[in-house]
């Protein structure tokens, strides 16, 4: 009896040689070429419409702005700086304070949309050119081998990512936000983290909703669902102008009621007029208590019209009770008035 060991790797030379050994073709022979050259066929085609592991893509980062004059030039610089990175688009939401001239002339391309977050993002995704879109805020900064940390998660299978967040202020709740979005759970990812998507899954998955507020836990959801989100190694740089223009404590327990009220089913609609309204009259009380501050001092800072008539009164300098009012402390009592008095 003629032994032939079978290789999976040449099945067709082994088929050839065993077929002239017997002088004919042989049934299990003949089975096992066609499972082989099946097999191998789909893996040929499974690995053509992958991308290859390795290869460096091209990304698209898309910023959202709202009067981002301060930092959109820098933002856009450090974005473009990047190797990889094919287009920069700021998606404008009707700014007043020139954001728009500052981002074109640090070298992004502008694009004007309604104002609303995810409206903007899902606009400029489909402007952008590039195989994945990274969608990045304009007080955020990548880390400095962020490229690389989103091609290894592309590598590894999935088709989108997120970076976990630091801050740039020293307080100890900002740094324990950072350290809690480390953990892979729908209450410390957000968008902040700079999310990544390639096109085709992004176009697949509907894009951002137009939505004023959560647009990102709802993509994040998606994602999820779909088990191809992957996390990428290192950390984005984020303004925590939020909080400290607001209060850390203020502005995180803001954060968690909205969120909340987010998880119950309240609509983003009504939580974004809900949020509105309570920031809104903040700004507005503060704004108030500044003109009246210098109505009160007549815009030069000093006391002068108060320190006049307390002089003419025989009263001490103008000063600021414990609720902020201003009053008028009454002279020290001499000696004599002391010993004069019961």
């Amino acid at each position: 009896m003629l032994f032939y060991p079978y290789n999976r790797f040449s099945s067709r030379a082994n088929a050839r040689h065993v077929e002239k050994a017997l002088g004919g073709p042989t049934p299990h022979v003949q089975v096992e070429r066609s499972i082989s050259d099946a097999s191998l066929d789909a893996s040929c085609a499974e690995r053509r419409e992958q991308p290859a592991r390795g290869r460096r893509r091209t990304y698209g980062i898309v910023i959202p702005t709202l009067d981002e004059a301060r930092s959109i030039a820098d933002a856009v610089r450090d974005a473009r700086a990047r190797e990889g990175v094919a287009d920069v688009v700021v998606v404008d939401g009707g700014s007043q304070d020139g954001t728009r001239a500052k981002a074109r002339r640090a070298g992004a391309r502008v694009v004007r949309s309604p104002p609303g977050r995810g409206v903007q993002l899902d606009r400029g995704a489909r402007s952008v050119r590039g195989e994945v879109v990274v969608f990045l805020h304009a007080d955020c900064r990548l880390p400095t081998d962020g490229v690389e940390a989103m091609d290894a998660v592309l590598d590894a299978g999935h088709d989108a990512g997120l970076f976990a967040v630091i801050y740039d202020a020293p307080h100890p709740l900002l740094r324990l936000i950072g350290a809690m979005s480390r953990l892979r759970t729908r209450w410390t990812e957000f968008g902040e983290g700079a999310l990544f998507v390639e096109r085709r899954r992004y176009e697949a998955l509907g894009g951002f909703a137009a939505w004023p507020l959560f647009e990102d836990v709802d993509l994040l959801a998606r994602l999820r669902r779909a088990r191809t989100l992957g996390r990428a190694r290192g950390r984005v740089l984020a303004s925590a102008r939020r909080f400290q223009r607001r209060g850390v404590v203020r502005q995180l327990l803001l954060n968690i009621f909205l969120y909340t009220l987010f998880a119950c089913g309240v609509s983003p609609e009504q939580l974004h007029a809900l949020y509105t309204r309570r920031v809104g009259a903040r700004s507005t009380r503060r704004r108030a208590g500044a003109r009246a501050h210098d109505d009160t001092t007549h815009g030069r800072g000093d006391v002068a019209p108060d320190r006049e008539r307390a002089r003419a009164n025989g009263l001490r300098r103008p000063h600021m009770n414990l609720y902020g009012s201003r009053c008028l402390e009454s002279p020290p009592e001499d000696a004599a008035t002391r010993r004069d008095s019961p």
